[in-house]
């Protein structure tokens, strides 16, 4: 992937004159039979593009297989369909040359913009719940364990302030909820629970009683698992739709791509 990284940025380097160059003016460039997309260059990058693409969806193929571990742990077949389908994007850039001219190469375009976003979204949710050090999910239970010891702690240094010693029983009370939550609360919750760690930090600041320097990493990290607390309760239905989703608008792009391939060995190139 580095090298193809690599590859890309040189060829970008090489075409840079072209591609800035207007496109009524493209066809008289010296540069044109090599770097537009039915040029040597153009049709290289946009090959690889394809082999990548394809190689994206074979994340999809391990994850159903998930009694063959000798074909790597899902974790790696992750980095390899996130870097796979940045790459890809940045040749079908280069494959274009910057403009998609024909309306299936703007749907193309527009498909691949809806898959790299909708995937985003996945992989921060992903990244977002709790792990042990192995790569195995949290349990509801060990995360609130994890919480509760971060608790006592706060715990002395805010109560002086009957308000933080409230918002703080409420961000336990919390994290003991088992029953998965609705999806349409996600946003709200996160923001509750971040709104509620803001003002504990703010109130441990002017304890009388704690140094806030000590007190500070620890809010750091219960601000850290009263986010993976929210988004563990609504991960079931949350990480649900996300996937159905961005299989959905991944199968019309694979489509649009397809029909595009098509399209293009009918012109000749």
């Amino acid at each position: 992937m580095v090298i193809l990284l690599a590859a890309c940025v040189v060829i970008l380097a090489a075409g840079w004159r072209y591609y800035r160059t207007p496109l009524l003016e493209r066809s008289a460039s010296q540069e044109h039979r090599l770097f537009s997309g039915g040029g040597r260059i153009g049709l290289t990058v946009g090959f690889a593009a394809l082999v990548l693409f394809l190689t994206n969806v074979a994340y999809l193929v391990r994850k159903l297989a998930t009694s063959w571990h000798f074909l790597g742990s899902l974790r790696g077949w992750l980095r390899l369909h996130v870097a796979s389908g940045l790459l890809g994007a940045a040749m079908v850039a280069l494959h274009s040359a910057f403009l998609a001219r024909s309306e299936l190469a703007q749907v193309c375009i527009q498909a691949l913009a809806v898959v790299l976003v909708t995937g985003a979204v996945g992989y921060w949710l992903v990244r977002l719940l709790p792990r042990t050090a192995a790569g195995e999910l949290k349990t509801p239970a060990e995360l609130e364990d994890e919480l509760m010891a971060f608790v006592d702690e706060i715990r002395s240094a805010v109560l002086y302030d009957p308000e933080a010693v409230r918002l703080l029983q409420e961000l336990v009370d919390d994290a003991a909820v088992k029953a998965p939550a609705a999806l349409r609360g996600t946003l709200r919750d996160l923001r509750r629970a971040r709104a509620r760690v803001e003002y504990l930090a703010r109130a441990a600041s002017h304890s009388p009683t704690v140094d806030w320097r000590a007190v500070r990493p620890v809010l750091r990290r219960m601000r850290r698992l009263t986010r993976q607390a929210v988004v563990l309760r609504h991960a079931g239905r949350l990480i649900d739709t996300w996937r159905g989703l961005h299989r959905v608008v991944s199968i019309i792009f694979v489509l649009t791509v397809l029909l595009h391939v098509v399209w293009a060995f009918q012109r000749g190139f």
